[in-house]
């Protein structure tokens, strides 16, 4: 999702009207100071093999396939 906020309140782009900075922000405890955590997921590093899924994900996997091919195929009653 992308937003403007400059659009939204029909002000010219890139032309801040006010800062009120992070630092000032948490002295008014308004904000808290945030910390960044790395997580790897091992199917993002790794993808996902179809021989390692369950029989049951492999069921799932086969019929959102067959879903996608024939939504864009069209029915199934015009080839078989």
């Amino acid at each position: 999702m992308d937003k403007n906020t400059y659009e939204i309140f029909d002000l010219e782009n890139n032309v801040p009207t006010f800062a009120y900075e992070l630092y000032e922000a948490v002295e008014e405890k308004c904000l808290v100071l945030y910390n960044t955590v790395e997580v790897k997921q091992k199917f993002l590093e790794e993808g996902v093999h179809y021989d390692q899924l369950s029989d049951e994900d492999k069921a799932k996997y086969e019929e959102t396939l067959e879903d996608l091919l024939w939504n864009k195929l069209g029915s199934k009653d015009d080839y078989i």
